[in-house]
């Protein structure tokens, strides 16, 4: 009885936890709703509010400029710091800030859970699941974003609504030819998941399973590897990792057939149980068990695409968690990490989004994800002078510094035809992808010296204005701040690459400035670190204008 008495005792106790811990989590909930509560909600209101500030000497203002240039006007105070070259965070000046509005517009006073005043919540707002390494985000109100576009011109930052940028989409690839485009690839996907279901699985042969023998007979090309991953690429593009990804395969270096030994120990335990983790997978998918599918032996790029491929109403051909992420902060989706943490369950709260959207719901899943990768990730895509992403295995290269490379001058001419938008997206694709490869890069050096928590930190830097493009740290902890130049080229010869103004203006102030130039993307990747006390030392020698900037003020002539 006893006994009895103290569980009883305990399991009230227990009772009376949880009772606490929920109260806890609603009443988070509702102080996240209230402390994003709107103070201002015009863009008329907010003209007015800006017409009062004075814009010499005026930090707010810089630090809204500076956030108008940031991925959805989005920073921190530490980035904001360190950009404007603040003293420290500039908490003080978003109070003061708030306080002339609330002076200005009558508006009340909003208490924090600790009964403070709280100003930051006037101009900005933040979701908490962005919050990262213990940082807390700012983000522009739409309203003041607007009316700052207005007001000082900024058109360049001007960022179209979602629902905008689809219908943009929809003039460059109707829905119609897009269904033409992938027609085919619906075709062998409707064949496959016929041909391939459990009962053939089970009792799949080797050769009907394997990638690598396309070239050996007709067999290896309606294989089930080689029809996944390269007949159905409008489907969902499954490249970018190995063929090790299918844990059994055949090598045609070695002519012989090789696999993972996590499956097993031998060649056929290892592909029985690869044949097991399938069949699993297919009916957890078909059952919508995410419970099992999260489980699941088969590496993510495996799992998604046949996922996708056997229930394409169900799961949207997205395979990396890293495009998933982005895909869910560009659209502004919320959600409770600990709660949504695996790719399958980002992508299920993606697709609920899709479906609820008064507009994206009209069109197929298929359509859905073709626009948000040609809006959001097109470097993954096709049309690229360099073909996916560049290893970030460099070899590094020590150059001596010869003289000025000499140009025989000659006149040429540009064809009206000359498709200069597609130029420009083709090196800012290039650009982009080197900084990918230099992050990874910087991250790797640091893991293998044991310094995992400093690599957590490396990051791209989120605006341009900054003068660099990444953050990183040496191995005695200090900080990095690398500008990337990435060049298509292969040549040991000539190094040659573009430096701003405000670039130059770093590499002489930032003794921290360090500036990695990348060349034979293509092949072998190489980087070379720049001498940049060299190159300043002989500015004169080394440093070409190529631009000028007029700037003039002048008074319209009495007639």
């Amino acid at each position: 009885m006893k006994n009895n008495d103290n569980y009883i005792v305990l399991d009230y106790e227990w009772n009376q936890e949880i009772d606490r811990v929920l109260k806890e989590i609603e009443n988070e909930k509702k102080y996240q709703l209230e402390i994003n509560k709107k103070r201002i909600s015009s863009k008329k209101d907010w003209l007015d509010i800006l017409k009062n500030e004075e814009q010499e000497n005026n930090i707010v203002l810089e630090i809204l400029f500076y956030m108008m240039g940031c991925k959805n006007y989005t920073s921190n105070g530490l980035n904001i710091m360190k950009a404007l070259n603040l003293n420290g965070i500039p908490n003080s000046q978003i109070v003061s800030f708030g306080r002339r509005i609330i002076e200005l517009k009558g508006i009340p006073e909003q208490k924090s859970d600790n009964n403070q005043n709280r100003y930051w919540n006037i101009p900005f707002t933040s979701d908490f699941s962005k919050n990262k390494k213990n940082l807390f985000t700012w983000k522009i109100r739409d309203e003041l974003a607007e009316a700052l576009i207005e007001k000082y011109n900024l058109t360049q930052y001007k960022v179209d609504t979602i629902e905008e940028q689809f219908n943009e989409h929809l003039e460059m690839l109707s829905p119609d030819e897009y269904a033409k485009r992938i027609e085919e690839d619906l075709n062998i996907r409707s064949e496959f998941v016929d041909k391939f279901n459990i009962n053939y699985i089970v009792n799949m042969s080797l050769n009907n399973f394997v990638s690598g023998r396309s070239t050996i007979d007709e067999e290896g090309k309606n294989s089930f590897c080689y029809l996944l991953e390269f007949k159905m690429m409008n489907l969902g593009d499954m490249r970018g990792a190995t063929v090790e990804k299918f844990g059994v395969w055949f090598s045609k270096e070695k002519n012989n057939y090789l696999f993972l030994e996590k499956y097993g120990l031998s060649l056929e335990e290892a592909f029985v149980k690869v044949k097991e983790e399938l069949c699993r997978l297919i009916i957890a998918g078909n059952n919508d068990d995410y419970d099992v599918l999260d489980k699941s032996m088969l590496p993510p790029l495996f799992k998604g695409k046949v996922l996708s491929t056997y229930f394409p109403d169900k799961y949207l051909c997205i395979f990396k968690e890293d495009d998933i992420d982005k895909f869910l902060y560009t659209l502004g989706i919320g959600y409770d990490v600990n709660e949504v943490n695996t790719l399958e369950k980002k992508k299920r709260l993606l697709k609920e989004y899709k479906n609820n959207h008064p507009l994206f719901s009209k069109y197929t899943d298929y359509y859905f994800v073709i626009f948000l990768y040609n809006t959001f990730k097109k470097e993954l895509k096709e049309h690229h002078t360099v073909n996916g992403e560049i290893n970030c295995e460099f070899e590094v290269v020590e150059f001596d510094y010869l003289g000025v490379h000499q140009t025989e001058k000659k006149l040429s001419y540009r064809s009206r035809e000359t498709d200069y938008e597609r130029i420009n997206k083709n090196k800012k694709d290039i650009g982009n992808r080197g900084e990918n490869a230099v992050l990874k890069y910087e991250k790797n050096n640091l893991i293998k010296l044991g310094l995992n928590n400093l690599a957590e930190k490396v990051e791209l830097s989120e605006n341009d204005a900054i003068g660099y493009d990444i953050i990183s740290f040496d191995a005695n902890g200090n900080e990095k701040h690398i500008e990337v130049k990435t060049n298509s080229g292969s040549s040991n010869k000539l190094m040659e690459f573009y430096l701003t103004d405000n670039e130059l203006n770093k590499m002489n102030e930032d003794s921290c400035y360090y500036i990695y130039y990348l060349y034979s993307i293509k092949n072998k990747p190489k980087i070379h670190i720049i001498n940049k006390e060299k190159l300043l030392k002989q500015k004169e020698l080394y440093f070409k204008p190529i631009l000028y900037k007029i700037a003039i003020d002048v008074e319209k002539k009495n007639e």
